[in-house]
C-alpha cells in the first residue's frame, strides 16, 4: 500500500509541476538563404514560446511579430571584406499557430562570386545559452547547411555554400539527446527494470537497434509515422518501462499494470481518434498480458519490449533530423553521424547513471532500494502525464 501512495504522489506531483509536455522541445530556429548576386534573401523561423523569452529585452513590445522583427534587427550583422551589408528586416507573420516567420534580405557592396560575405545570426542566443540555429543556404544548384550554437554563430554567403560535415551531425545527435528528457527517463527507467547487467546490456542493445531502423526508414522516407501518436508512444514507452522497474521493488503488477491499462484506454476514448483508440487498446492488452506473466517470461520477453519501444523513440529521433532541411551529401553521411551522436549521448547519460548508483549502493546500501523504487515512481508520473497529454493536446 505505501509503494501505491508513492507512485500516485509522484503522478499528483508531476500533473501540478506539468507544463510542455513535448520533450524534444529544444531552443532552437531555422533560416534559408537564397543568394542571388550580391543579394541574399532570408527566411527566419522560430516558435513562439522562444520569442516570450525576449520579453524582459523588449518591454515595451507586445505583439510576438514586432518583437522577433525587433530582436533580428539587433542581432543579424553582415559584412564583406571589413564593409557593412545593409540587412533589412521586410515582414514578419504567423506561419502556423506555433511558428513565426521573419522575411527579409542583405544587400552587400559586391557579388558574393568576387567575394564572401559573413553573416552573424546572434537572435536568441542571450535568452537561451544552448539554442541551436540551423542555416541553409543556396545558389543556384549548389547549396550547403550550417550550424550555429553559442560562440558559433557566423554563417559564410558564397559562390559555393559548403555541406554540414559528419562531426556536426554528431553533436547534433549527441545534444538531441540529452535535451530530450522523455528519452533519458526512459533510459533510466530501463537501467532501473533490468534484472542484471547482462540484461541491461540486452536491453539497451535491442532499444538501439529498434530506433536505428525506424530512424532511417523515416529519414529515409518509407516511414511516415504519426507525429502526436508517436510522442504519446514515447510518453507510454516510459510508464511501461518505469512499471517493470517498481515491479522489481515489489509494486504488484496483477494490480498496478490493469489500473494503468484502464487509465490509458480512458483517455484514449476521449480523444475519438480511432487509430489513437485502436494503437492504445492493443498497448493496454499488452499491459494486463504483461501483468499475468512469471518472472522467467518477464526476464526473457524485456529485451524484446525494449526492441519495440526503440521503434517508437527511433520516429521521435527522426523529427530532430529531419527538421534540418538537408540539401546536401545524400543520406548516409548525415544519418550515421546523426545515430552515431545519439548512442554517444545514451552512452555519456547511461554511464553516469551507473557511476551514481554505484556510489549510492556503496555509500548509502540501506537507502539505495528506497530511492531505486521512489525513482520509478517519478519516472512512471511523467511517462504518465506525457502520454495524456501529448494525447488530449
Amino acid at each position: 500500500m505505501q509503494d501505491f501512495r508513492v507512485w500516485i504522489a509522484a503522478l499528483l506531483l508531476c500533473v501540478l509541476c506539468g507544463g510542455d509536455a513535448y520533450g524534444h522541445t529544444r531552443s532552437q530556429s531555422f533560416s534559408t538563404w537564397t543568394l542571388d548576386g550580391a543579394t541574399a534573401q532570408f527566411t527566419f523561423q522560430v516558435d513562439r514560446y522562444r520569442i516570450t523569452q525576449l520579453s524582459p529585452a523588449y518591454p515595451d513590445e507586445r505583439e510576438l511579430t514586432s518583437l522577433l522583427k525587433r530582436h533580428l534587427r539587433d542581432t543579424i550583422i553582415a559584412q564583406q571584406d571589413r564593409a557593412p551589408c545593409t540587412v533589412t528586416i521586410q515582414t514578419v507573420r504567423d506561419v502556423s499557430s506555433s511558428n513565426v516567420s521573419a522575411y527579409g534580405d542583405i544587400q552587400c557592396p559586391v557579388l558574393f562570386k568576387q567575394s564572401a560575405a559573413t553573416v552573424s545570426v546572434g537572435a536568441f542566443h542571450d535568452v537561451s545559452p544552448t539554442h541551436m540555429h540551423i542555416a541553409s543556404i543556396r545558389n543556384g544548384a549548389a547549396s550547403g547547411e550550417a550550424i550555429l550554437r553559442s560562440g558559433q554563430t557566423r554563417i559564410r554567403l558564397s559562390e559555393n555554400p559548403s555541406p554540414v560535415a559528419i562531426p556536426e551531425f554528431i553533436a547534433i545527435g549527441f545534444w538531441h539527446v540529452l535535451s530530450g528528457p522523455d528519452h533519458l527517463f526512459f533510459l533510466a527507467a530501463l537501467m532501473l527494470a533490468a534484472q542484471s547487467r547482462r540484461a541491461l546490456i540486452l536491453c539497451v542493445t535491442a532499444f538501439t537497434l529498434g530506433h536505428t531502423l525506424t530512424l532511417g526508414l523515416a529519414y529515409a522516407g518509407v516511414l511516415h509515422p504519426n507525429t502526436q501518436l508517436i510522442e504519446a508512444m514515447i510518453g507510454f514507452t516510459i510508464l511501461a518501462a518505469a512499471l517493470d522497474a517498481g515491479a522489481k521493488h515489489g509494486l504488484p503488477k496483477q494490480i498496478a499494470y490493469p489500473l494503468t491499462a484502464a487509465a490509458t484506454t480512458l483517455i484514449a476514448l476521449s480523444t475519438g481518434n480511432m487509430q489513437i483508440i485502436v494503437c492504445v487498446l492493443f498497448l493496454a492488452l499488452f499491459l494486463v498480458a504483461w501483468s499475468k506473466s512469471g518472472p522467467s517470461l518477464f526476464n526473457t520477453l524485456t529485451p524484446i519490449i525494449a526492441l519495440a519501444f526503440g521503434l517508437a523513440h527511433g520516429a521521435g529521433f527522426a523529427g530532430g533530423l529531419m527538421e534540418l532541411e538537408l540539401t546536401g551529401g545524400g543520406i548516409l553521411a548525415p544519418l550515421f553521424g546523426f545515430n552515431l551522436g545519439v548512442e554517444l549521448g545514451q552512452f555519456a547519460f547511461a554511464s553516469t547513471l551507473a557511476i551514481v548508483n554505484i556510489g549510492l549502493i556503496k555509500h548509502l546500501p540501506n537507502s539505495a532500494w528506497k530511492i531505486h523504487a521512489s525513482l520509478g515512481a517519478c519516472l512512471f508520473a511523467a511517462g504518465f502525464y506525457w502520454f495524456t497529454e501529448r494525447l488530449i493536446s
